[in-house]
């Protein structure tokens, strides 16, 4: 199921930036039931957020007998590094706005800010 939804996420990037992305992590993967056989699965991709050649990309996993099977936040970057200048992304309804918080506040916390100009970091 995670090839899957890693393709899936792949595909929804490459349609925002017409060139090729590759995984650079996965975060908050959560497998909530498993799939039972026979069971049709559909999986939705959207990116959430995206930063200078960065694109975090929220792929959930459901069925119409159990719900919810999967979700998780792929963070992609732009093959070859450098942008042609990404959409910012507007979330639409409560999903998507959980999913564009939950990467803001995993991007802060993984890359702090940098210190301005004269500044000193604490140890």
């Amino acid at each position: 199921m995670l090839t899957l939804a890693d393709e899936t996420g792949f595909l929804s990037t490459r349609c925002l930036t017409q060139n090729p992305c590759l995984t650079r992590a996965i975060h908050q993967a959560s497998f909530h039931r498993p799939a039972r056989l026979g069971d049709s699965i559909q999986f939705d991709a959207w990116v959430a957020m995206t930063g200078r050649s960065s694109l975090w990309c929220a792929v959930t996993a459901s069925c119409t007998r159990h719900g919810r099977l999967f979700d998780a936040l792929f963070v992609y970057v732009l093959q070859g590094g450098g942008s042609k200048g990404l959409p910012q992304m507007q979330a639409l309804d409560p999903d998507e706005k959980h999913w564009q918080e939950l990467a803001r506040c995993l991007r802060s916390s993984l890359h702090p800010p940098e210190p301005e100009a004269g500044e000193t970091q604490a140890p």
